[in-house]
């Protein structure tokens, strides 16, 4: 069986040399490598800069994933970001991963079963 994995630092959905939020960018650039499942990082959620998306349901609907997960790292007065795992095939087991280094900013990782049969 072959499948593609892609990962992706979204920066919320802003970039590009305008650094305006287009999260049109995001899916024009995730629809065109035909992933089969996506690793996303700093992924909004109800952040206003980011037009108070959740990004993980808009991606995964927008792009036909069916399975996601999202766990929040930074959580700010207004929304979150996070990661984010979009797959086309069931997700088991999904659990974060703390890899802060003390005295360090804190570090997240999202892990989980992906069954593909």
């Amino acid at each position: 069986m072959r499948f593609r994995v892609i990962t992706y630092n979204i920066h919320k959905g802003v970039g590009g040399v305008d650094r305006r939020y287009q999260l049109a960018r995001i899916i024009d650039t995730l629809a065109f490598y035909e992933p089969d499942i996506a690793l996303l990082q700093e992924v909004a959620d109800g952040i206003p800069r980011s037009g108070h998306h959740q990004q993980v349901d808009v991606l995964g609907e927008t792009l036909g994933f069916q399975h996601r997960a999202y766990q929040p790292n930074v959580t700010l007065r207004k929304g979150a970001h996070g990661n984010a795992i979009l797959s086309r095939f069931p997700l088991s087991d999904i659990h974060d991963i703390d890899l802060t280094v003390p005295l360090k900013k804190r570090r997240r990782s999202l892990a989980a079963t992906c069954h593909l049969s």
